[in-house]
């Protein structure tokens, strides 16, 4: 089974990504090139063929108009033969001078027998009818009588008559039986009397002729419409302009004509194609509506409109077809792309196998060495150990690295083991280090001073053992001494060095109560012997609690914040001099003022004040004497002062991890 996480997964994931995409991409081309392609030439084909329908039935439509031209002709001959014979008889007639020679000429024309087809009429010069040989037109006036041009019988004898010696005309009339019929009719004047004399015969064999031509020809074009094949199932079919079709179409194809266009859902595609007069060729979409289990095809039918025939020739062909061909070679290339992806990936199988056989020996041997006693010297596996002289690629690298990595492993594991140990002393050293610390500081008030004073204090070290320390003990003279420092280092070197500040305090208060020259005595001993020039910020005071008097010196520490009784807080101003062990010989200066009733003495480390969250934003000293003006601050226990404001530091730190040490020194004086 192939994992996903396995190295031949991921080879054989890599060949089908390349090749994949690569096929899919060539396939999709290819098939819209080929589709443009087969597209492009299918309508030149259509086209063509419209183009070709057009031209061969224009020519057979103008051969058929010539030829019955000449059956025109050619029967417009006996008329004028007829008509040269009535002119030379009425010239006979003219020569004789009795009064009724006109009267028996008109009587002598209207006994012509020509049968029922033949028609003489004879006209005045207002185009009044004196004979009629058929008696169907005697005494009415032609004069506004039309030709099939739409020309007045007036007009054609000004326009022609009196221009030359005849003209011929084509007119429709009704016979003894009341049915139309079409005549042609040759008009000729006769001057000397001024007469008009027009012979008329039936066209009718014309027509019939002519329509039987036009049906030939129609049979003609229908069979070589039957011969044309476009796309499979594409057809060719040719509308007159009474929507009549002139080659017959199955009942399928039929449908197509009396489906509705897709841009009009109204109007089928019949009368469309019947709207063209105005577009010579013109090219539609539509989709016939199909059973249920056949699927829906979207037919193009592109159209042409031949005036001179009032005829539309159109050719409709399935738009799927003409993709066909287009389709059938994307399936092609698809199948053979196919079959070099199952090649790829049989080749990507075998040489995945020869990779992966020894990664994977080597990852069986790395899963057994959490399981041994790392440190004792095993040999590795004679596989593992010849795989740097078997493989000189990539593999044989890994192999050496590997079994490099385990030798070394073996060491460090037992460096690590050793290591360990000594730190856990080391621990276990600075764990009592801590006790120690912590143990040289006061945890109770003295009993003297508990009536007077509420005093609570605490450190908390960034390390295990910290620089910062505090002090408070009853002097001598009965007065309470408290003193707060903040060593320059960290770790351990502070807090030995808080230790031997803390001692000096304790040594020097028994003989000195004064805190200025308490702070000169701890200074020049820490300078003496300083050779890390390490050095402490320190606050000693006393405070006498008979009176509440306060004195204090300051060497280089944050001053510290008195909350009076009224809400107000400030700062315990003035220094006394600088930090303790920088410079020996030094003198500093005595501070005093007294403790109010109610008033509190906050003394705090830097460690306060430079508290750092998230964003390197510090703590702040007035964020510090905002929360020390709230009313809450005004009554509690120092306890609880101390309480809330190492709260207040942890709620601006969030998680941040502390770098200096805290520590808070909190007396209230209690009220009187």
């Amino acid at each position: 089974m192939i994992r996903l996480t396995s190295l031949r997964s991921k080879i054989f994931l890599f060949v089908v990504v390349i090749l994949l995409p690569g096929a899919t991409l060539v396939m999709t081309l290819t098939q819209q090139d080929v589709t443009r392609t087969v597209t492009v030439a299918e309508q030149r084909a259509i086209d063509n063929v419209l183009n070709l329908l057009a031209d061969d039935s224009t020519a057979r439509w103008r051969s058929l108009l010539s030829e019955k031209a000449k059956t025109a002709r050619q029967a417009r001959q006996p008329l004028l033969e007829f008509n040269t014979l009535i002119q030379t008889l009425l010239t006979e007639f003219n020569t004789s001078n009795a009064s009724t020679t006109r009267q028996q000429a008109l009587d002598w024309l209207g006994t012509i027998d020509l049968g029922n087809q033949r028609q003489v009429l004879v006209l005045d010069d207002a185009l009044t009818v004196l004979q009629d040989n058929q008696g169907q037109y005697m005494g009415q006036n032609l004069a506004q009588e039309t030709d099939l041009k739409g020309r007045s019988l007036a007009r054609i004898v000004e326009e022609e008559i009196t221009t030359g010696a005849h003209s011929f005309v084509i007119y429709r009339t009704t016979d003894a039986n009341h049915k139309e019929e079409l005549r042609y009719a040759v008009l000729a004047r006769f001057a000397p009397w001024n007469w008009f004399i027009l012979i008329g015969d039936s066209a009718q064999f014309i027509l019939d002729e002519f329509d039987e031509q036009r049906h030939r020809m129609e049979r003609a074009l229908s069979d070589t419409i039957k011969g044309i094949q476009l796309a499979g199932s594409g057809f060719v079919f040719i509308l007159d302009n009474h929507g009549e079709l002139i080659t017959p179409l199955s009942a399928a194809q039929q449908q197509l004509l009396r489906t509705p266009i897709n841009d009009d859902a109204t109007t089928p595609l019949a009368d469309v194609l019947l709207q063209m007069q105005q577009h010579q060729q013109d090219t539609y979409f539509v989709e016939p509506p199909q059973g249920r289990r056949k699927q829906s095809l979207v037919w193009q039918v592109k159209a042409h409109y031949i005036k001179p025939l009032k005829w539309t020739i159109a050719a409709a062909v399935p738009t799927q077809e003409v993709v066909q061909p287009a389709v059938r070679l994307r399936n092609r290339i698809g199948l053979l792309f196919l079959l070099g992806l199952l090649a790829a990936l049989g080749i990507a199988w075998l040489l995945s196998s020869r990779l992966t056989r020894p990664l994977q020996a080597l990852s069986n041997v790395a899963r057994t060495l959490p399981q041994q006693d790392l440190t004792e010297k095993t040999a590795l596996p004679p596989e593992i150990n010849t795989l740097p002289q078997r493989y000189h690629d990539e593999v044989g690298q890994l192999a050496t690295a590997f079994i490099f990595m385990e030798n070394q492993l073996r060491e460090k594991i037992v460096r690590l083991l050793q290591e360990t140990a000594h730190r856990e002393r080391f621990e276990g050293e600075l764990s009592i280090a801590r006790e120690i610390q912590l143990g040289l500081l006061p945890e109770h008030l003295p009993q003297a001073a508990q009536p007077r004073i509420d005093l609570h204090a605490t450190m908390i070290p960034a390390k295990t053992v910290g620089g910062d320390l505090y002090d408070y003990f009853m002097l001598p003279n009965g007065k309470l001494c408290f003193a707060i420092g903040d060593v320059s280092d960290k770790g351990m070197p502070a807090a030995l060095f808080m230790a031997v500040t803390r001692t000096l305090l304790r040594a020097f208060a028994e003989e000195e109560t004064n805190p200025a020259y308490l702070m000169e005595k701890i200074n020049s001993q820490l300078s003496d012997n300083n050779p890390n020039l390490m050095f402490v910020t320190l606050m000693i005071a006393t405070l006498d609690l008979d009176n509440y008097a306060l004195q204090w010196a300051n060497a280089g520490h944050p001053p510290p914040i008195i909350r009076q009784a009224n809400g107000e807080v400030k700062a315990l101003g003035g220094r006394s001099g600088p930090a303790c062990g920088v410079q020996g010989e030094l003198s500093y200066t005595l501070f005093t003022q007294t403790l109010a009733p109610g008033e509190i003495l906050i003394n705090y480390t830097d460690g306060i004040s430079e508290a750092m969250n998230a964003h390197n934003e510090p703590y702040e000293d007035e964020r510090l004497y905002r929360l020390l003006r709230q009313p809450s601050m005004a009554s509690p226990a120092a306890v609880n002062i101390v309480k809330t404001l190492l709260q207040d530091v942890a709620r601006h730190t969030g998680d941040q991890e502390a770098w200096d040490d805290i520590t808070l020194l909190v007396i209230q004086r209690r009220p009187t």
